[in-house]
């Protein structure tokens, strides 16, 4: 067992292999990371939750959004990093893309999000062309020698879709599990009879990249924070409005080795006789 009162906390950027925001470069995802305290030769596996809340109000467990100032300790105050890191796991909470601290276009268990948490799996997993960053500045660089390069993703609901997502539309270097807990595999086929039914989804990425409202302090420069979220609005409204509506058609998703993917045909009922 690790001491929780020492681990190591630390924020890095990770270059997403997509562009979604359009700014010509590949889009920097934010990962918070929880690690024990372990002797320098000593390795550990990774549990992640990539998630769209951690920069909306009210968002917890993974973000504490108190108008007051929090310890280091106290940003991530879920049970799963007091829970895996004594145990000897990293935890990690993975901004996707478009929300809170990353770069990039939310759109809701879709390409983005998945590229989001499978960046980082390959950044642990010392893929070379993978890099992180201190900053969104883009200045000095991290690895993840401390990682022993398997992990996992878990999440409820939305979280629990992307932890689907990731590991049936892709294959990811190092991803060795994923543990979703009442999470969605396909908003397309949920809809009863391809009917839109109102409700939260219906603004879902805008309630996701809403800006933290006025009074509400982030420890970490809530002025830059504020700043970023607003330049991502502006950036990304014109491909999130109505996406809610507009759910990829399962003729249009491919499997992980690029052919059309299969969806199974629905039975047409027997007339009803008398």
């Amino acid at each position: 067992m690790y001491d929780m009162a020492e681990a190591f906390i630390e924020h890095v950027y990770v270059e997403a292999a997509m562009d979604s925001d359009g700014d010509g470069r590949g889009d920097l995802i934010r990962a918070d990371i929880v690690r024990p305290r372990t002797p320098a030769a000593v390795q550990v596996p990774a549990i992640i939750t990539a998630t769209g809340y951690n920069g909306t109000p009210g968002g917890k467990p993974y973000v504490d959004n108190a108008n007051r100032d929090v310890s280091d300790l106290a940003f991530m105050p879920g049970w799963e990093d007091n829970y895996f890191v004594p145990r000897g796991y990293a935890y990690i909470s993975v901004d996707v893309a478009g929300t809170n601290w990353s770069e990039g276009c939310v759109d809701n268990v879709g390409p983005n999000d998945v590229e989001s948490v499978a960046a980082v799996i390959r950044w642990l997993h010392g893929e070379p062309d993978s890099v992180a960053y201190r900053n969104l500045d883009r200045e000095l660089t991290v690895d993840a020698r401390w990682s022993s390069g398997k992990s996992a993703v878990t999440g409820i609901s939305y979280d629990g879709g992307i932890a689907n997502a990731v590991a049936t539309a892709t294959a990811v270097p190092g991803l060795q599990t994923v543990v979703p807990i009442a999470g969605g595999s396909s908003a397309y086929n949920t809809r009863p009879h391809g009917v839109f039914v109102g409700g939260g989804t219906a603004n879902f990425s805008e309630w996701l990249t809403e800006p933290e409202p006025a009074g509400v302090e982030n420890p970490s420069n809530p002025a830059r924070l504020r700043e970023h979220q607003a330049e991502k609005r502006r950036v990304c409204q014109p491909q999130f409005a109505g996406c809610a509506l507009t759910p990829t058609p399962p003729s249009a998703l491919t499997t992980p080795s690029g052919t059309p993917a299969t969806t199974r045909a629905r039975s047409t009922p027997s007339p009803r006789t008398a």
